[in-house]
């Protein structure tokens, strides 16, 4: 079948790879966004799901910790493509828990679980950053304007290089040797644009930024990234909101596999009775966690 221009998807997406590379516009070779999204989700291989088990901790505008430790076990049943989380208190009763189906997740869950490049691409998108599919691409008359229609660059990311899809200061982008660190402003969301980063070599997401539904701009630092027989989860996520450290989750076990079984367990979504007698300040925690985290 043809497709725009008369060319097949094939060949235009051959063009397009050369004109990438050949560009004035573009000294350093960038990648095409929807082959990023690709090959980040590609990673994400678990067919009989994942459990994760994290504390998070709330920060003081210094970064240090400010709050109890509250823990988040969540568990990822593929074949549903389900999530079910629950949180803990210091004590260790539990005190929330709920489902979340991809559309209801938060995107740094989604960015992280998803193993369709197209479920994730519309979670980007969703969030206002920019990802160019095939489709999209050929929508378009030439291959200029492929080119030209990608808001994609390369930039240096605590000492290592980084794609970034989305809007940034053209003095972060690397056209020719990389030579400059970012500097601690430069790392907390200061453009206010919505951006995904991804480690060049590994294809391993690195930074996320956004806009919360009250427009807030939540930036999330992901680090020290491990693997469990291939799959990759970080360590450590740091949230920041309009610049201002926010919250810090630690990740402790990350177990591939879940017993299916599990879903045949009674699972209310909400407040357990505990929770409900927690005082405010810990039910907001919770909230906010929820909100940004899951």
């Amino acid at each position: 079948m043809k497709k725009a221009g008369g060319l097949s998807k094939g060949f235009s997406f051959f063009i397009f790879f050369l004109l990438m590379v050949a560009s004035e516009w573009s000294q350093a070779y960038v990648p095409p966004s929807g082959y990023l999204v690709k090959s980040v989700s590609s990673k994400h291989v678990a067919p009989k799901g994942f459990k994760l088990q994290s504390k998070v901790f709330g920060l003081d505008s210094n970064a240090k910790v400010n709050t109890p430790g509250i823990k988040l076990v969540t568990s990822f049943f593929p074949q549903q493509n389900l999530f079910r989380i629950a949180a803990w208190d210091e004590s260790g009763q539990k005190i929330y828990q709920t489902e979340r189906k991809f559309d209801t997740a938060s995107l740094p869950l989604v960015l992280l679980s998803s193993s369709d490049a197209r479920v994730l691409t519309l979670a980007l998108k969703a969030k206002g950053i920019p990802v160019q599919t095939e489709d999209d691409l050929l929508r378009l008359e030439t291959e200029m304007e492929r080119v030209q229609s990608e808001v994609t660059s390369l930039a240096r990311w605590k000492s290592k290089l980084a794609w970034v899809m989305g809007k940034t200061d053209p003095k972060l982008e690397i056209k020719k040797a990389p030579t400059t660190e970012l500097t601690a402003g430069e790392r907390v969301g200061l453009h206010r644009e919505p951006q995904l980063w991804i480690e060049k070599d590994r294809f391993l997401p690195v930074r996320l930024i956004y806009a919360s539904p009250q427009e807030q701009w939540l930036d999330y630092h992901l680090d020290e990234t491990r693997f469990s027989q291939e799959f990759p989860f970080p360590r450590l996520i740091t949230v920041y909101r309009d610049q201002v450290p926010l919250l810090k989750e630690e990740f402790s076990e990350f177990q591939l596999g879940v017993d299916p079984q599990e879903l045949k367990t009674p699972w209310p979504s909400g407040w357990t009775p505990v929770g409900q007698g927690a005082g405010e300040s810990l039910r907001s925690a919770v909230d906010q966690i929820f909100q940004t985290l899951r």
